[in-house]
Formats: C-alpha cells, structure tokens, sequence
C-alpha cells in the first residue's frame, strides 16, 4: 500500500503486555542478542523539512525510551526510501542480513514475518484499532503487522480561497466538481497534484473506491475484482475531475518533490489532500490561525463521506530475529499510551487506542479525534501485493493522460490479481 507517504498523522496507544514475559509469548531466549535492528521506510518522515525533524526526534525518544527500560539493550534503527522497501527486505532475508523488526503499513512480506495473534493480549485486542485491517495480503489470514497508529487521508481547505469562490465545503462529488468549477473561474488552482507518478493516482482511487467496495476485508483478500462495479465506478468518478480541472495545470506530469503541499502553503491553491500528517499548525502559520479548515472525501453516487483511515505504520518481527520475545515487546511498546500520547503533543498523531483520552479545545483537532475513534472510517482499496502494485503504477502514466481507457487499464490490474490469488 502506499502510503506516501504513508509518514504519519495519527498514533495511539494501549498500554500492552510487556511487563509478563509468559503473556507475551514466553520468557527470554538463552544467549539472544541484546541489539535490535529495525527498518523503516520512511527516508523522510514529515511532508516538510521541520515536520521531518520533529519526527525524527520523536522517533529516537521512544527508542531511548525504550532502552532505558530495558537495560542493555540498544536500538539500531535504520530509514529507507519506500519505492522497493519489500523487495529490499526479502533481499536481505536471502542474503541471511535482515533486521529483527521492519516497519511497513501492509503485511506483504508475511511470509517471512511472523504471525502476531498469539502474542496478541485480550486486552490488546480489545484496545488497539485497525488490527483486522492489518490483514491484507497474508494469505494465512493472520495479523503480520502490529498497528501503532492511525492516519486519516482527508481534506484541508483555505477558507479565504472557498469564500471569494462563493463555495462551501463539498459533500458530494457533485458539489466536488462543482468547486473546482468555481474556483477555476476564479483563477484559483483547486489543488496541485501531479500524477505522472503513480502514488497519487493509487492514493486516491483507494480512496474513492473504499466508499464503494462494500466488505473492506474482502477486497483485502482479493475477492473483490478491480474490473468490477465497484472498483470501475470509482475510478471513473475520479477521472472525472481531470476535466474539471481540479488539479491545476499539466496534472499528467511528473512535477516536483513537494509541489502539492507548497502550492497549498502558499496559497496559490485552495485545498490540499493531507496523505498521512494533517499539517494543521504549518497551514495555520502560513496561511492564518483561523483560515484552515478540513473536510471528508466528498461522497460519490452510491457511496457517503469517508476517509482512508489506516494503520499510519504498523511493525512486524522478521521469522530470523535473533530475539521474538525482545523484539514483540518493542513493538508493543509503541503502542503504550505514553508513546501515543508524545506522538500526538510532538506531530499530532492521532491515536488507534481506544485506552488513549485526547482531547483539544482546538475545534479542527477535536474533529480529527473524533473521526479518529469512528471505526466506520476504514482503509482504502489499495493493491494489496507488489505484483498489484506494480502493474498499476506501471499503467498510471497512459491511464492519465488517456492513452488506456479504464476499462483496458483495470482489466490489465485484475490480471495482476489473479495471478497472485492463493
């Protein structure tokens, strides 16, 4: 799935069971190494340079955390690029060199990571968000990827531009396309997006079609159809906004690094699509404290508003960690409530823990903490192998500019599909 983005708006607790060894999974294991080696693949964790260092540091007080609870240990964690980041870790399985933990939003890798429900507490399972929708590819139907936070994909809008357009904010599709009608006649770019790389045009399909594709769950296990109705029908509505001009000029291009969120910081455009972190604070100081607002994926014919509300990155314990048990109580513990709780002072992060109390007096972030803990809110329908992925992206750029019609280029998907069902 990507993500990325995928960095994080969103993280959460419950406070696990790490302090009894026997309800984790047993006790320590004889002569194990006191290192652990943990991959992310997050080269850049927030959309902007200062968001990226506040992450950074967020992420290191947790480790060091974590250290100063377990005397002799140490953390040794590493940050990749996403493109290839599974490929990457299955190279290094073969080539015996694998970390003990490797971060990921989707389990695509379950093969060579182990299955997480036993060691799961029932207060666990009570507690934490999105577990069920950690499943997605492993074809054992078991949970490989811990969640230890949430990110919603919504909408941030500059009110000032959606007034001198004389629009509110879009409900439906309908008033969608009609916004961006009127912001054009404005001379207003709705929203700056390039999609001559695929991640955008992945991203909001996702999006769009998880209105449609009634059982989440089944379309994680592959029996739902891209070249079905539902899957289709998104995908044509989203279409629809390149002829209304929703994405500013030349949309089939590559771009640049970033020109979303900087056309929207700037001004020049109204709304921008928050992919992982909703940059609240950074919008507010660019473009005024009370000028900011946000909004739900507007609904489509048949569907209501909603948001991509995934897992904003989980953890899983590669089957060759020297130490199972060391490693489980490290990624439990980024899911206790004082973790989420820094996550959320530090990058706002909202939580997946239903044992985490947050509230804010701020009326846009009381909203995000409400829709954080809505659990009708559910991820997309992303890809959910490599080989999907692949042949999406692959297709993307003839797709958007017209060159593939949709049925051809969702056809082609399902292929995908099919050749990788269990």
């Amino acid at each position: 799935m990507v993500r990325f983005g995928k960095a994080s708006a969103a993280l959460s607790a419950a406070v696990l069971c790490i302090s009894s060894a026997a309800a984790c999974g047993g006790g320590p294991e004889s002569g194990a190494a006191k290192k652990l080696v943990v991959w992310d693949p997050i080269a850049t964790y927030g959309e902007s340079p200062k968001m990226d260092k506040i992450y950074r540091k967020m992420i290191a007080e947790i480790d060091r955390r974590f250290e100063a609870k377990h005397p002799g240990v140490q953390i040794d964690h590493k940050s990749f690029g996403y493109d290839g980041y599974p490929q990457r870790i299955a190279s290094a399985v073969a080539a015996n060199a694998a970390p003990d933990i490797a971060w990921d939003w989707n389990d695509t890798n379950w093969k060579i990571t182990l299955p997480l429900d036993d060691r799961l507490s029932e207060q666990q399972k009570k507690d934490l968000t999105l577990l069920d929708q950690s499943v997605v590819s492993a074809k054992d139907g078991k949970i490989h990827v811990l969640p230890w936070g949430t990110y919603q994909g919504i909408w941030v809008y500059n009110k000032k531009l959606f007034q001198q357009a004389g629009i509110g904010v879009p409900k439906t599709q309908q008033d969608f396309l009609g916004a961006c009608d009127a912001l054009n006649r404005k001379g207003i770019t709705p929203s700056k997006v390039s999609f001559g790389a695929p991640n955008w045009l992945n991203r909001l399909d996702a999006v769009y079609a998880g209105q449609l594709v009634g059982d989440i769950s089944k379309w994680n296990r592959q029996g739902v159809p891209f070249n079905g109705r539902e899957y289709k029908a998104a995908t044509r509505q989203l279409l629809k906004t390149f002829g209304h001009r929703c994405w500013g000029s030349h949309p089939e291009s590559k771009g640049t690094p970033g020109d979303h969120d900087q056309a929207f910081m700037s001004g020049k455009s109204a709304m921008l699509y928050a992919r992982s972190s909703v940059p609240l604070d950074e919008a507010r100081q660019a473009l005024g404290k009370d000028n900011v607002g946000v909004f739900l994926q507007p609904a489509l014919p048949g569907g209501k508003p909603n948001m991509d509300a995934s897992m904003g990155l989980g953890a899983s314990i590669m089957s060759t960690a020297k130490n199972k048990d060391l490693a489980w109580k490290y990624i439990s513990f980024y899911t206790e409530a004082a973790q989420q709780e820094l996550a959320w002072r530090t990058v706002q992060q909202l939580p997946n823990n239903t044992k985490v109390k947050l509230n804010s007096a701020d009326p846009v972030w009381r909203k995000l903490l409400e829709w954080a803990a809505d659990r009708q809110f559910h991820v997309g329908a992303w890809p959910v192998n490599p080989e999907e992925s692949q042949a999406y992206e692959r297709m993307t750029p003839d797709v958007v500019t017209g060159r593939m019609s949709v049925d051809d280029f969702l056809k082609k998907v399902q292929d995908a599909r099919e050749k990788t069902r269990g």
